[in-house]
């Protein structure tokens, strides 16, 4: 694991970098090593599959995503520790969930309408360089479109005023109704019915373009699947990356 990580400094066009003792928080099928951060600079969204020590002491975690687009990363896991506290008095389960800095900000902009959150969760994702170099950013479509603020639009507005990338957030859209996709394991039927439900706007020709779909948490990836399918097969486009702010620890 160390030598791969090593062998991956070439690529890096920002600072130097030292290999340090692996931090605890890793997953353990990370492909890369633990790096300490020697000077201030970014990284090539191609090449970021590592986890960084800021020059604050505190540990970036950037999580490889793998799938049917080019590159994908999420820029750290949503909770670091969840603890089960029993039923309420209706049934419901209780957790007590610690959350990474990231998965924090995402909650506070997502349920608590917090823009404060927002423009931090965009100095965080500052450390992947070539967004710029993207011809469109794309959200992917709320689950609810009716909600009145949508926390992935937002926060893909605000990346694409800081790089300059145009963002498109109709580009993908989902049909109303239907069966709700959180109720539903089976990853085939999960699959079929995202199909059936989104849909690629045709107003826009994206063919031959580098499109970046920006989440705010990646689980299974499945939605992710779906709209890459869509950008290729009917777009055309040259290719997909991904970028979710958090995942989880789970893929269920």
């Amino acid at each position: 694991m160390i030598g791969r990580a090593l062998e991956q400094l070439r690529f890096l066009t920002g600072p130097k970098y030292q290999h340090v003792k692996p931090d605890p928080r890793s997953f353990d099928n990370h492909p890369n090593g633990v790096l300490h951060e020697q000077e201030a600079g970014n990284l090539h969204l191609a090449h970021i599959s590592l986890t960084l020590v800021g020059s604050k002491g505190n540990v970036l975690m950037t999580i490889r995503l793998d799938g049917n687009w080019k590159k994908g990363f999420a820029y750290d896991v949503h909770t670091l520790d969840s603890v089960y506290l029993g039923a309420d008095e209706l049934g419901y389960d209780r957790w007590k969930n610690t959350r990474s800095e990231m998965g924090e900000l995402v909650y506070r902009l997502k349920y608590q309408a917090d823009f404060e959150a927002l423009a931090k969760i965009v100095d965080l994702v500052g450390i992947f360089k070539g967004i710029e170099t993207m011809d469109y950013i794309v959200p992917i479509p709320a689950t609810n479109p009716q909600r009145r603020f949508q926390p992935v639009t937002a926060i893909a507005h605000e990346l694409g005023k800081r790089t300059g990338v145009r963002v498109v957030p109709n580009l993908l859209e989902k049909r109303r109704g239907g069966r709700q996709l959180k109720n539903v394991d089976d990853p085939q039927e999960r699959h079929r019915l995202l199909v059936e439900s989104m849909r690629l706007a045709e107003d826009l020709d994206v063919s031959n373009k580098n499109i970046l779909l920006v989440d705010d948490l990646y689980r299974s990836g499945a939605t992710l699947t779906v709209a890459t399918e869509l950008l290729y097969d009917k777009g055309h486009v040259k290719d997909v990356y991904v970028l979710t702010m958090t995942k989880t620890r789970s893929s269920k």
